[in-house]
């Protein structure tokens, strides 16, 4: 049987527990694509997504080939699903991965583990002691 795995959304632990989570500069996986088309045009190469890319000129994008991850800048968006970069090679296939962005959200999930036990062994201290625990002790 599959293990489950629960997840936590960062903005929502932000609220609760703000020293739970950092907050850096990464690359998120918006695009997260094979490219569908890759063409040079004079010295840049532009780069066809099956998928709306969301990018903007000057947004750092993450791409993966044969020779392995780049991070490079967009020089010109000319649709929805093509933008262009310059690349000192001509890969036959690109890995569009995503965009960096600022506001990345990452979460210490030792500490929440942490103040999870902490919180649970004074709510337990508090509780009240049935009968059959008091027979116990």
């Amino acid at each position: 049987m599959p293990k489950s795995e629960k997840c936590l959304i960062a903005q929502e632990v932000e609220k609760i527990l703000p020293e739970a989570v950092t907050i850096s500069s990464n690359f998120i996986t918006n695009i997260f694509t094979l490219a569908s088309g890759i063409e040079k045009q004079d010295e840049n190469i532009l780069i066809r997504t099956p998928v709306e890319h969301g990018l903007e000129a000057e947004d750092m994008v993450k791409l993966i080939s044969h020779t392995g991850q780049s991070e490079i800048k967009v020089l010109e968006v000319n649709s929805a699903s093509s933008f262009l970069v310059k690349l000192d090679y001509m890969p036959e296939r690109i890995f569009v991965f995503g965009k960096k962005v600022d506001d990345f959200r990452a979460i210490d999930y030792d500490y929440i583990f942490s103040t999870g036990i902490g919180a649970i062994q004074e709510l337990s201290k508090k509780k009240p002691q049935s009968g059959k625990e008091k027979q116990r002790t």
